[in-house]
């Protein structure tokens, strides 16, 4: 199969092999300012890159996989405050099953701890991850995904991305269907802060980005997004309960550098 001018559709999906693992590289860059009461009360401006090793551990009947993903944050550059420093020094691992579409079916906490990260994934895979058509794609075709959502206090509203296979290419010596995508997540905030308190909250995120699919080996080759992200919500502690708002431009990009064996 190739992605030559004159193939008109391919097949996207993954494609699993026991004890199959692959690297990638990451680098995140975040701005943000947190608002309480009203008035500002921390700006971050820091970048960070990470290291994603990511493992088969089953295949199961051939249409789906058990995966370990573990990620290895080194230092941030230049941050601001020290929050920034905190957060991005952080390595951590999750498991989880996936199908040969996309769709991300189960996650396995590997112990308590990791539990608010397997919530946040959770969230996250469940609105952005794309869930690849079932037959196959040419150039221009586009599909949407939509997932039904009910909030505390607000009922019941979804989030939506809409996927557009932009072109056929040639990236990084692997033929690619180049998928561009534009849409909003809602995904809830918790977090225990360094004081005790907890800040909980829901963030509205704007997204869109591009995903260069390698669909003869079925991974993916390189993916850059940027997010705007809106949060609001309220910091419990010491007996006292206040508004908390935070506004956030992030810049993602994530690039194959070891395809495994």
């Amino acid at each position: 199969m190739s992605c030559d001018p004159g193939k008109k559709e391919v097949r996207l999906a993954y494609k699993f092999r026991p004890s199959q693992s692959k690297e990638y590289v990451s680098m995140i860059k975040i701005s943000s300012t947190i608002n309480e009461t009203g008035k500002p009360l921390q700006r971050d401006n820091y970048s960070f890159r990470s290291r994603l090793l990511e493992q088969v551990i089953a295949v199961i009947d051939s249409t789906k996989a058990r995966i370990s993903l573990t990620n290895v944050s080194e230092n941030p550059e230049k941050p601001i405050s020290q929050m920034g420093r905190k957060e991005s020094q952080r390595a951590w691992s999750i498991e989880y099953l996936i199908a040969n579409n996309g769709k991300i079916l189960e996650f396995f906490p590997e112990d308590s701890s990791s539990s608010s990260i397997i919530e946040a994934y959770r969230n996250y895979y469940e609105q952005a991850s794309p869930v690849f058509p079932e037959e196959p794609v040419s150039e221009n075709q586009s599909w949407g995904q939509t997932v039904k959502l009910i909030i505390k206090d607000e009922g019941p509203t979804s989030a939506e991305t809409k996927y557009n296979v932009k072109a056929f290419v040639r990236e990084a010596g692997y033929d690619c269907a180049v998928i561009e995508y534009v849409g909003n997540m809602i995904i809830p905030y918790r977090k225990i802060e360094s004081d005790g308190s907890m800040v909980i909250g829901l963030n509205r995120i704007g997204t869109k980005g591009v995903i260069y699919f390698g669909y003869v080996y079925g991974m993916i080759v390189k993916q850059e997004e940027t997010y705007d992200i809106q949060m609001e919500g309220s910091r419990i502690g010491n007996g006292l309960k206040t508004k908390v708002t935070a506004s956030s431009k992030m810049t993602s990009s994530m690039v194959l550098t070891d395809a495994g064996s």
